[in-house]
């Protein structure tokens, strides 16, 4: 039976996928183009993701609306044949947020409190290989989406502390199509799409200092967000008569978390023109050590798994920079990414390695309309591996490329 349990290791592609799935911090256009940085600005509602605690230093109430496209591929050189040059022909990526705000008007600008809604997509991925690529046993294409919505609250404790609370409630879905090393009487190999909605709950708390009048401070902790996966179905086709019985479409449930993380910044306005900023992040991926995965159907060759994963917590470190002249704002930044999966968990699945990534932004205000448009350009580290299931050999590497904007109406 052991021989037959990778053919269903896909759900743990699946996991993976959100791991290595371009978690880029593009939740506002603003923030993008200061490499993601924005725990210690309070510029925009956007905040809302960034650090809830700098909400009710934010003097408007408002909504702001930002999109992207992501145009991310990957290339596999195999080991024993560097000409056998691989390509993804992936999709594009359409993350988007959206924010609604509002504070105390009546309070003028020392409001105590304000409060909001977020939604936004921060994890997810769309990969594909060609059919009959030679790892097809191991992935063909794979579509990872979720969806948070956040109600935040923002507290003013003093002139120099706030503090901001708030509850996530995710919505994820995937789909993965793959073959399997069984091959029907018209010499095609097996195949199985399995796909799978969950959702699951988290929080986030965050601290904002003053500490001069220049230089402020913030931090923010999000907790794991444990997704639930109930009624996930698995249709396989192609099977071989021999062993047909054995693999019958049924359904399945599984649940991991997606990883919370800690984050600390500090930006200090220069003079009345620049703004920098720097922060570093640590992501909790040690709380995807396992994988569980109950069938509803079982044969000899269909059983429950339990395998073993044990991702690191890696860390993120993010600078930015921000010029102001006249109505427009002109941004800059730099990121260094770390991997959270270890070499004996890469795969052409999760093309993930250490990145970095470099972003220009310019942003425009007139009157109570925002308008901000980014672009960046991630890079990964060249990375081998051996998948000892499949014994695909080779050297992985990913390039992205995104161009995003935002739109926002403050009063």
């Amino acid at each position: 039976m052991k021989k037959y349990l990778f053919l269903l290791g896909w759900i743990g592609l699946a996991v993976k996928g959100y791991a290595g799935g371009f978690q880029l911090n593009l939740q506002g256009s603003a923030q993008a183009g200061m490499g993601g940085t924005g725990v210690a600005m309070a510029q925009n509602n956007a905040i809302l993701y960034y650090n809830p605690a700098a909400l009710v230093h934010y003097k408007y109430s408002g909504f702001s609306y930002h999109g992207a496209l992501v145009s991310a591929n990957s290339t596999f050189t195999p080991a024993q044949n560097p000409s056998g040059f691989e390509r993804t022909a992936n999709p594009l990526g359409t993350p988007f947020s959206a924010y609604l705000s509002t504070r105390c008007h009546s309070c003028g600008d020392s409001s105590k409190w304000a409060a909001g809604i977020a939604i936004y997509t921060p994890f997810g991925a769309k990969m594909k290989w060609s059919d009959d690529w030679m790892g097809k046993f191991i992935l063909q294409n794979i579509s990872l989406k979720t969806i948070f919505v956040q109600p935040t609250m923002s507290l003013l404790i003093n002139k120099f502390l706030s503090v901001g609370v708030g509850s996530v409630v995710g919505y994820g879905s995937m789909e993965l199509n793959k073959a399997l090393p069984l091959y029907g009487a018209n010499a095609n190999p097996a195949a199985v799409k399995l796909t799978a909605t969950g959702n699951g709950i988290g929080f986030l708390v965050g601290l904002y200092y003053t500490i001069t009048q220049n230089w402020h401070a913030g931090f923010v902790l999000r907790t794991p967000v444990g997704m639930a996966f109930n009624g996930g179905k698995a249709a396989f086709t192609n099977i071989p008569n021999a062993v047909i019985d054995s693999f019958p479409n049924t359904n399945f449930a599984t649940a991991f978390f997606l990883p919370g993380s800690a984050t600390v910044g500090a930006s200090w306005q220069a003079n009345q023109r620049l703004t920098l900023s720097a922060e570093a992040q640590l992501a909790f991926w040690n709380t995807y050590d396992s994988l569980r995965v109950k069938f509803a159907k079982h044969t000899a060759l269909l059983q429950d798994i339990h395998t073993p994963k044990r991702y690191g917590n890696c860390w993120t470190y993010r600078i930015g920079a921000q010029y102001e002249y006249r109505k427009f704002a002109f941004r800059a930044g730099l990121v260094y990414d770390q991997s959270p999966i270890k070499p004996e968990y890469l795969g052409p699945d999760v093309p993930d390695a250490n990145k970095l990534e470099g972003s220009v932004g310019l942003g425009y205000k007139r009157n109570k309309i925002g308008l901000n448009v980014f672009t960046t350009y991630v890079q990964t580290a060249a990375r081998s591996f051996t998948n000892t299931e499949t014994n695909l050999n080779g050297t992985l590497q990913t390039t992205a490329f995104i161009i995003g904007a935002g739109v926002s109406y403050s009063y």
